[in-house]
């Protein structure tokens, strides 16, 4: 039976000078190089060599989404999709991205190349960035290791905040669906978020209490109408690549929904505090005050010349860390051996633990009306 990794071999060596017409006078040669198998799609990786010529190839094949049981701790889901759409979704959304950008022109944005789709196996053929990860360049600035210089992640985080921008003002067609767009709805979300957590974890005192002060500066800081644009829906530096240049690649989105623009920002920089560095030493990981530079070299690229509304943005903050909590709560409820039940207990105490302290020095910002500065 020919395998997956066959199949794809053969079809990029037939479409090879179709893909890179410069390969024409040239003998084509496809080297498979690895198989890395993800929760909702396997990656193939693939060269392909002709002369002098090298060009590293990704083929992305979704799988077939597999019926789960519900369960008691099943959490609230806003962005409910059918696992199949998820090849159409994203070959679309890279598509729409590869178009926009090229016609855009702009020095400071790069694109994934899309190659191919190959329907009947649900897969997607692009070219692969060998460019870094935001991710990996944030975290090699730890307090232990300090690989850059202060501004030396300026520029990237600037037009990673002027990207996100331009993807919000992609316009809307009729598959694009808007799933929230006033106060109202926010609150609604925020309490659906803080009911799961209640029940959950039976803290009624702390999520009753954490709701009415959440109702209470949302009236007072939301508009009643928010401003919405393409969602993004995983806008994390993980799936932001960099060029020498600083020029940024984003990667990874379905892009099938109009939300607050504020839910992507607000994923993007709650990551900063509590990633998994940040879960383990308790907020020890980085200088506070080079996060706080991070953060605003990413909102001046976003907002450009206008005001920041860091209230609005510490609001949504908010919203994705109890998101993240229900997540959380979800995951670690699952039933596993004796050892993994013991090792997750630990790492979910951590997690509460500074969830909780980024949840109330967020809170304090809102009391203060002062921007929120984590203290460590």
């Amino acid at each position: 039976m020919e395998t997956y990794t066959n199949i794809f071999a053969e079809h990029l060596n037939n479409e090879a000078v179709h893909f890179f017409p410069e390969l024409a006078a040239s003998h084509v040669e496809v080297v498979f190089r690895s198989l890395d198998e993800r929760s909702s799609a396997t990656l193939y990786r693939y060269d392909i060599v002709g002369g002098e010529e090298h060009y590293p190839v990704m083929v992305k094949q979704h799988h077939k989404q597999a019926k789960t049981a519900t369960a008691a701790t099943q959490r609230p889901l806003r962005y409910k999709i059918d696992g199949n759409e998820k090849y159409e979704l994203e070959s679309q959304a890279l598509m729409t991205i590869e178009s926009y950008f090229k016609e855009l022109n702009d020095g400071r944005f790069g694109f994934i190349r899309v190659l191919d789709t190959l329907p009947q196996y649900r897969a997607l053929i692009m070219i692969e960035s060998q460019d870094a990860r935001l991710h990996t360049m944030v975290l090699s600035n730890n307090r232990l290791q300090r690989k850059l210089a202060p501004n030396d992640l300026h520029p990237v985080l600037y037009n990673a905040g002027a990207w996100l921008r331009h993807f919000h003002s992609l316009s809307p067609d009729e598959t694009i669906k808007t799933v929230y767009e006033t106060r109202n709805d926010y609150l609604e979300t925020i309490t659906s978020f803080t009911d799961f957590l209640t029940e959950q974890t039976g803290d009624h005192y702390y999520f009753k209490n954490l709701i009415k002060i959440l109702h209470h500066y949302a009236n007072d800081n939301l508009s009643e109408r928010l401003p919405t644009g393409r969602f993004h829906g995983d806008f994390s530096t993980r799936n932001i690549l960099v060029r020498d240049d600083s020029q940024v690649i984003v990667v990874d989105t379905l892009a099938k929904w109009h939300v607050p623009i504020y839910e992507d920002i607000g994923t993007f920089l709650t990551w900063f505090h509590i990633n998994q560095l940040q879960v383990f030493t308790q907020g020890l990981s980085f200088d506070p005050k080079w996060i706080q530079h991070c953060e605003q070299a990413f909102l001046e690229g976003y907002f450009g010349d206008d005001p920041i509304p860091y209230n609005d943005i510490t609001l949504f903050k908010i919203l994705v860390l109890l998101d993240k909590w229900t997540s959380l709560v979800t995951h670690f409820s699952r039933r596993n051996w004796l050892w993994q039940r013991i090792t997750n207990r630990v790492r979910e105490r951590l997690s509460v633990k500074r969830f909780k302290a980024v949840l109330h020095e967020a809170l304090d910002s809102l009391k203060t009306g002062e921007k929120y500065e984590p203290s460590r």
